[in-house]
Formats: C-alpha cells, sequence, structure tokens
C-alpha cells in the first residue's frame, strides 16, 4: 500500500483515495463539459488557425511545442509509406563498401531506419513510460530508475540495445538521405 505523498504542509495527494465518491451528480456534469464541449469548443479557432499553417507551410505553430514528436512521426510516417510504395531504389553500399544497385539491401537499410524512429514514436508516445537518454550515465541510470519504479512500475530507460538501434537509423538517415525518394 503506497503512502500518502506529504510536503511537510499537508497532504498533497493520497493515491489510495477515490476522490471521485464523493462527487455529486453536478461535479459530474460540470467534468463532462468541460472535457467533452467547452475544451473542444473554445480550440476551433485554434485548430483551424493551425490547418491553415499546415497547409500553407507544412507545419503548424502546435508544432514547435515539441517538435521531435511531429518529426519523428512525420519521418516514421514517410518512411513506412515509402517503402511500401516505392517504384525504385537507389544505390546502396555493400558490406565490402562498394555501391551497387540492389532492393533487397534497401527495403533492409529502410527497415533498420523505421525500427529506429519506432523506438522514438513509442518514447514520444509516452504510453510505455520509457525514456531516451542516451548520455546519461550508468550509474545515475540505476538509481533514477529504481526511483521512478517506485511511482510508474512500467518505466524504463531505453535499453542500450535499442538507443544502438536509434543511433544506426540516424547514420542511415544521414548516409542516405538523398536516396529518399519514389
Amino acid at each position: 500500500m503506497k503512502k500518502e505523498q506529504n510536503d511537510g504542509k499537508g497532504i498533497l495527494f493520497n493515491p489510495n483515495k477515490d476522490y471521485k465518491k464523493d462527487w455529486h451528480w453536478w461535479d459530474w456534469a460540470e467534468s463532462w463539459w468541460h472535457r467533452y464541449f467547452w475544451n473542444w469548443f473554445s480550440d476551433i479557432p485554434r485548430n483551424i488557425k493551425y490547418f491553415f499553417q499546415k497547409g500553407m507551410r507544412g507545419w503548424s505553430d502546435s508544432d514547435l511545442w515539441d517538435m521531435h514528436h511531429y518529426i519523428t512521426e512525420t519521418i516514421l510516417n514517410m518512411l513506412v509509406e515509402l517503402k511500401a510504395k516505392k517504384h525504385g531504389y537507389p544505390s546502396t553500399q555493400d558490406d565490402k563498401g562498394e555501391w551497387d544497385y540492389d532492393e533487397d539491401r534497401w527495403n533492409s537499410i529502410l527497415n533498420e531506419i523505421i525500427d529506429g524512429f519506432a523506438i522514438l514514436r513509442k518514447v514520444d508516445i509516452g504510453d510505455e513510460h520509457l525514456e531516451y537518454a542516451p548520455a546519461f550515465p550508468d550509474d545515475k541510470r540505476i538509481d533514477m530508475e529504481s526511483h521512478m519504479r517506485e511511482h510508474y512500475p512500467t518505466w524504463r530507460f531505453v535499453t542500450r540495445e535499442e538507443e544502438a538501434k536509434v543511433k544506426r537509423a540516424f547514420e542511415l538517415l544521414l548516409k542516405y538521405y538523398y536516396g529518399l525518394w519514389d
């Protein structure tokens, strides 16, 4: 059983307490109103602005807030689409360092890039409580991971293997950047 979180001045949050059990019908109505109507309704002008910004320049002001989310999502979706609909493929470098046209090798390269960006997308979404911090020292990693798991049992750092896949995806993206065409 978890203890109550206390800041020395009083109880901030009790994870065992059901705060909604004491609600009256009007509390539920107000919650519904704000969540399902007011938040949606008040966002309409802003969403219209963002819609036109995306149409005019390819990105909106809201995409700047966490630009890496937007870029990761865009690159991942475009790579998946490119792999599915490609009509050709560029010259790629084999293990011996020689350049040649090989569709299977190109598919393998695209898969490696997609796998790396899929890991970054998992981190961005936050459903799995993943943290991507490749420069974080190992000793601090262990301490932070154990502390975070007290509050979020599924929380973890991206493994070193996953970090290597992400790094490889960026290396391949840089190397074959001008080969991303259809």
